[in-house]
Order: C-alpha cells, then structure tokens, then sequence
C-alpha cells in the first residue's frame, strides 16, 4: 500500500501547510508552557497562603519566579510576606523594599505606573521600619504623613481602591484624626466597591478600634469578631477584642449578668495573651482586677492586680482599687495578723500617693480619705485619722 502512496499537488501543498502551522502550534506552546508553570506555581502559593503553610508558599512563589522571571505577582505577593515577617524581625521591612522598589522600576519602564500592590507596599515598608525603631513623636508623624502622601497619590491613579482607603484610615487612626479615619476613608471603603479580601479583617479591625475609642463597646466586640474569623491566630486582633470585653465589663451600661458572662469567658483570652507576651495582657488583668474588687472578690481582684504588675506597669486605677483590696482584704479575718499588718500598710501607702494624683475624682478623694481613716484609727493614730475624715466631709 504505502508503496504505491503518491502525493498529488494539492495533497502536497496541503501538507506542507499542515506542517508549517504544525510547528507554529509548537512554537506557541512551548512559549506558553513558561506562563503555564508560573501560573500552577503561583495558584498553589495562594492555596498555601490561605491555609498558612507559609513554607509551601515561599517555595511555590519561587517555583513561580524562576518559571518566569518576568511575572510581577508572585514578587508582589514575596514582598508582602516580607512585610509581614517585619513584625517580628524589622529587618525584613528593607528586604521588602528592595523587592517593591525593583518591581516599580520596571513596571514603570512597562507600563507607565507601578501597581497598586506596589504602592502600597513601598509605604508600608517605610513606615514599618520607622515604627520599628521607636521613634520620637516627631519622627514617627513624619514616617506617616510620607506614608500618607505616597498613598494619596496612588488613590489618583486608582480612585475605586478600598484597600488604599483602609491603609489611608489606618494612618489617620494612628495621626489621631478620628474624624478623617471614619469620615473620608472608612465610610469611603464601601463606595469604592472594590476591597481584596486580605484588606477585609484589617478593615474591621479598624472599625473595632474606632468603636473602642468612641466607647462603643459591644460594636466593638462584633468587629474584632469578625476579623477573627479571617483570621484567627491573629494576636493583635485577639488582644484587641480582649480589651474591648474587659471595657464592657467595667462599663456601667452593661447588664450585670452580661458583665458577668464576659469575665468568665476571658480565662482562655487572658491565657492566649500572657503566653503571647501582649501588651494588653497587662491592661486586661487590670480591668478584671477594678471587675473583682467591684463584686466583692478583694482576693481576686489582688492576684489580677498583681499579674497586671508583672507585665507591665500598673495604671493609676489599678493601684487606687488594689489599694482598697488590700484593705478590704485586711478586714475580711481570712489572713494572719502579720500578712493583714502588711495589707494595711501597702494600702496605706498606695492611697497617699493616689489621691495626691490630679486623676483622682471627689468620689475617689472621698472614699480613699474614708479608708486612709479607718486604717490610721485601727492604728490608733487618730489624729491623722481625724485630718483624713476631714478631707472625706
């Protein structure tokens, strides 16, 4: 048969052409096959990313950059776990630079403009190293208002970006412009329309803040609730709806038996925080101490008190009330004599220099100078006793 096969002209020119676009289709896979891989790569990065593997996405993202050099997202997305390692080792925030500042350079050369991720970035590589060093006041506001400028002239170039407006209100939050956060950025979020879902738990994080600072508790609460469902490890945001419960607590607008559901739910929290060495480990310990002391349990209150101490330095409230734990505890007979001496002198000593403070309140002068009495009259010392319940009228 195949010797008897004979190409006619037009079989011929037909092969020929079926030849010619056959090597052109290989031609076009083979210049595909790069971005085919990159592209695996980097979706299996964000798979990782998602589930924290955070070994698998640095590994997947380099697989992704040596498949094609060229390709900006698994660089921007590099860049970004760089900024986030900065937390823990600021070193990384220059790393993180060097990385947004080539990729602007030739996206620029590209295109005309970096993207948004770009700029992002650049801002927050900078601020997070000025933050890192702790700054003076002063520099530290010029850190964010270079911050705030780069990120206000990328808003020109992308006007509908809710993720610029979260990065923009968070600086105004840290500037102390209440109004300017929520009015022309927070509110601003929604009308843009277009937030990623990574900017989403900061977004409400800053919402939590915002309520935090305005008093508003149980909103409070819901949106640092919500970023934990984002983000669940996250300790700043755990930190944060500690403080929040531990202010609804103390906050005489909250039902008693409300209050009273919140301080027993904050064991586990207030374990997460100590182990995670927070600052606000010390400021919840010091709310659930005032909390004991205000229902009666002195003995409580003292250990909170004295944790809240160790971790930190003990606000002017927590050693007004411990004070007064430390005499209510001397008078409950359930101490020695020589521990309940110790009591009294420790409240002795914390009152006089709580009510020479200018935060104390009449109601506070009051009650401190009717302790301070008793305490100089179980003393015998009455004359001083007299000179307090003076005061006290």
């Amino acid at each position: 048969m195949l010797g008897k096969f004979k190409l006619t002209i037009r079989s011929g020119i037909e092969l020929a052409f079926a030849l010619v676009f056959g090597l052109i289709g290989v031609a076009l896979f083979l210049g595909t096959l790069d971005e085919f891989k990159a592209g695996r790569a980097f979706d299996r990065a964000m798979d990782a990313y998602a589930e924290h593997v955070l070994e698998d996405v640095h590994d997947f993202l380099n697989e992704a950059i040596d498949a094609k050099p060229d390709y900006d997202p698994p660089r921007e997305v590099y860049a970004k776990l760089l900024l986030d390692e900065g937390r823990d080792n600021p070193a990384r925030f220059a790393d993180a630079k060097k990385v947004f500042e080539d990729l602007e350079r030739r996206q620029v050369a590209r295109t005309g403009r970096a993207s948004l991720a770009v700029h992002i970035g650049l801002a927050l590589a900078d601020l997070g190293a000025a933050r890192a060093k702790n700054p003076s006041g002063e520099k530290f506001q010029a850190a964010l208002a270079a911050a705030r400028k780069r990120l206000e002239k990328a808003l020109e170039l992308y006007p509908n970006s809710g993720d610029l407006h979260v990065n923009l209100a968070t600086i105004a939050f840290l500037e102390g412009d209440l109004a300017r956060c929520k009015k022309e950025h927070i509110e601003r979020v929604n009308e843009a329309g277009d937030i990623s879902i990574d900017a989403l738990p900061y977004l409400y994080n800053l919402e939590g803040l915002v309520a935090l600072r305005e008093g508003r508790f149980r909103d409070a609460m819901l949106e640092f609730e919500k970023v934990l469902e984002f983000a669940p490890e996250w300790v700043a945001a755990q930190a944060n709806l500690a403080v929040a419960r531990a202010q609804a607590i103390l906050d005489p607008r909250t039902d008693p038996r409300t209050a009273d559901r919140l301080a027993r739910e904050m064991k586990r929290p207030l374990a997460n925080l100590r182990k995670a060495k927070s600052p606000a480990f010390a400021q919840v310990s010091e709310a659930l101490g005032c909390y004991c002391l205000k229902v009666g349990a002195a003995s409580r209150a003292l250990q909170y008190f004295a944790d809240a101490e160790s971790a930190g330095e003990l606000g002017w409230h927590g050693r007004f009330n411990r004070a007064i734990a430390y005499y209510i505890e001397a008078l409950s007979g359930k101490i020695s004599q020589a521990k309940r001496s110790a009591f009294l002198v420790h409240a002795r000593k914390e009152l006089e220099q709580a009510l020479a403070s200018p935060l104390a309140t009449s109601r506070d002068l009051f009650v401190g100078s009717c302790v301070l009495g008793t305490i100089e009259a179980k003393q015998e010392l009455y004359d001083r006793a007299f000179a307090h319940f003076e005061r006290a009228a």
